[in-house]
């Protein structure tokens, strides 16, 4: 489609990232993301306001929503925005807490305006949109890489929660880390009578109903943990360089790959009769694919197990606190995955490693989340699910 021509659609779903914007519409309540184009934060500057003084910018978001309808067309009646950073539901101001806007004051009014929403708008943390974006998974969206019972474990993909209610989570690693868990209430009609009316629901054959209820946290910053005394030296060092506190999110995420491989060229890889050295990579796609070369390199596979080990501690921790059912892992997992996958289980073994509770941590069923083809986030999806139930 042309800028030339305007049309109008249902809604526009934003994923706000703390480096990258993915823009998409839907044209009716429940269909596919179309139209997805994604957007670079830093070819968008902002020039920051005073917050509360009201006035706001129309450059960055706003600037990409007034570009994005320039050149589909759309004119959504309706908008959904996950993006990082707390929200304030009762502001309009939105304040980035990382990346190239970091510090940025978002005026929620102004990115209406540009997209021309006559609606509704809603506006969550992008944490909101991991967890709804189970509410859009197809079967070829997940793979099984293990937990629960065979009768379960049959890698459809159709999450149980959504069928018989119950505790989901979702672990996002990308740029940083993020968790959280999504109880999805079963209400029979006994309870249904005695529900207030226009809660937002799923409803269910037999008289029964579903209400989602979210349960975000800042879990990815809560302080890392590991099993092995290898994993112990890459956590003493990484902790040192930040001032004695290391987080899950220093070593599990994409800025933590880095940290990890850093750490690991420092100590060497004694297990494989490696010596130290100095960091020859300068970023974490460099790391992950050294990992994955035809020849792989030794410390960029070192570093991939370390970082699979602190991660699965935490995913783990979160289980036990959450009482966590099933465990959707998206972002950076995947990648990961391709290594758990050759028998070599660091995540997996981290996460059951709990003593008399790892049967518990076991029983949860775990699904890696594929990147689909089309680009869409998981995010993006989430924030169209988001929305229709009620977020």
């Amino acid at each position: 489609m042309t800028g030339t021509e305007v049309r109008e659609c249902h809604g526009v779903q934003v994923d706000g990232g703390g480096t990258k914007i993915q823009v998409s519409v839907r044209l009716v309540p429940g269909g596919d993301l179309i139209d997805v184009l994604t957007f670079e934060a830093k070819d968008y500057p902002v020039t920051n306001t005073k917050p509360g003084s009201g006035m706001g910018s129309d450059e960055g978001l706003s600037k990409i929503a007034a570009e994005y309808v320039a050149r589909t067309g759309w004119r959504p009646r309706n908008g959904s925005v996950v993006i990082a950073g707390p929200v304030d539901q009762d502001s309009d101001e939105h304040i980035i807490p990382n990346g190239p806007w970091k510090d940025i004051i978002i005026q929620k009014s102004h990115v209406r305006r540009a997209f021309g929403i006559t609606e509704e708008l809603s506006w969550n943390v992008d944490m909101v949109g991991w967890a709804c974006s189970i509410g859009g998974l197809r079967p070829d969206d997940v793979a099984w890489i293990g937990g629960g019972s065979a009768l379960a474990s049959d890698e459809s993909g159709v999450s149980q929660v959504l069928q018989h209610g119950g505790t989901a989570g979702v672990s996002a690693m990308g740029t940083g880390l993020g968790q959280i868990g999504i109880e999805m209430i079963l209400l029979t009609q006994r309870r249904l009578d005695a529900a207030l009316r226009g809660s937002h629901s799923l409803v269910l054959p037999g008289g029964k109903m579903l209400i989602p209820n979210l349960r975000p946290g800042e879990s990815g910053h809560c302080t890392a943990a590991h099993l092995t005394p290898y994993a112990g030296q890459v956590y003493e060092l990484v902790a040192e360089e930040f001032g004695g506190h290391c987080s899950t999110e220093r070593l599990a995420s994409g800025l933590g790959i880095f940290n990890a491989y850093r750490a690991v060229c420092h100590l060497g890889v004694p297990h494989l009769g490696l010596r130290a050295k100095q960091p020859e990579l300068p970023k974490q796609e460099d790391v992950t694919a050294g990992a994955f070369a035809p020849q792989p390199d030794p410390y960029c596979e070192a570093t991939l197990d370390v970082v699979s080990e602190i991660y699965g501690v935490g995913v783990g921790n979160f289980i036990l606190a959450h009482g966590i059912e099933e465990m959707f892992l998206p972002g950076l997992a995947w990648l990961l995955h391709n290594r758990w996958h050759k028998g070599l289980r660091p995540f997996l073994d981290a996460c059951v490693s709990k003593g008399r509770f790892g049967q518990y941590v076991g029983s949860t069923r775990f699904y890696v989340m594929k990147p689909r083809k089309s680009g869409v986030t998981y995010a993006s999806i989430g924030a169209a699910v988001a929305q229709e139930w009620g977020f």
